[in-house]
């Protein structure tokens, strides 16, 4: 619970170059469980740390950079969509592989956050709004999925997951980001609408981030990506559907 005030607090006060190290620090660690998740060597994962940094640095101090690393990474999770519709089972593959699509997916995800929190003078309110969206969903997802759950979504990859969380957690971020246009006076009528549909096609877009990481963990044989955070398993735990939310939702709200 301390957690969530110390970030609401950093993401508004903290410069946009600060925000993104920060955010960058805490992929990081993500990144390290995901390598460990995929049973990668130490080596291999060093590489891969490296390479992430190098890859944020440049895109960042590069004109477009994040938003053209952003779109890449939406087009990378739509394609998810089929890719765990016909492959519910991880095929383990290369390491250069897993350290290609960690990093991918991590650098665009790290690359929507940094672009929509200096997205106008506003833009750390709106970035706080849209990830808090998000974590709605999923608790909304949760609890719903317990309450009116029957039919399966992924029952090889989340076996837990049903449709009607599915459903409630899309719901339930809709009307958080109702609530944020109307709290919010900066936002206007006609924004409010592409900012409400925008969270719904992020909300659902999530679900495959989360199955995504379900996928991961399930052949690493755990069930939580670590134990970084006491009682609420790993970092890409508690960010599994913003990785896929994220690039997908500031690429068309800023578009």
């Amino acid at each position: 619970m301390l957690l969530a005030p110390i970030a609401i607090a950093l993401t508004v006060l903290l410069p946009n170059v600060w925000f993104a190290l920060l955010v960058g620090v805490f992929f990081l660690m993500g990144l390290r469980e995901w390598h460990q998740l995929s049973g990668c060597s130490c080596r291999v994962g060093i590489v891969g740390a490296l390479l992430l940094i190098s890859l944020m640095l440049i895109v960042y101090l590069m004109p477009k950079g994040l938003y053209a690393v952003s779109a890449f990474g939406a087009a990378y999770w739509l394609f998810q969509i089929f890719s765990l519709i016909t492959n519910p089972t991880l095929v383990r593959k290369s390491d250069t592989s897993f350290v290609c699509h960690s990093t991918l997916v991590l650098l665009s995800a790290w690359a929507a956050l940094v672009l929509l929190h200096q997205y106008t003078a506003h833009g750390p309110i709106m970035t706080i709004g849209f990830m808090a969206a998000i974590w709605a969903a999923d608790s909304v997802a949760y609890f719903s999925g317990k309450a009116f759950g029957k039919n399966k979504l992924a029952p090889k990859i989340s076996p837990g997951k049903t449709i009607e969380g599915v459903v409630g957690g899309a719901i339930g971020a809709v009307i958080f980001a109702i609530g944020f246009c109307w709290f919010s006076t900066f936002i206007s009528y006609q924004m409010g609408i592409v900012w409400s549909v925008l969270i719904l096609i992020a909300a659902l877009v999530s679900v495959v981030g989360d199955l995504y990481e379900s996928r991961l963990k399930r052949s690493a044989g755990t069930k939580d990506s670590g134990s970084l955070l006491p009682g609420h398993g790993g970092v890409l735990d508690r960010i599994d559907g913003l990785l896929a939310a994220a690039p997908v939702f500031v690429t068309f709200f800023l578009r």
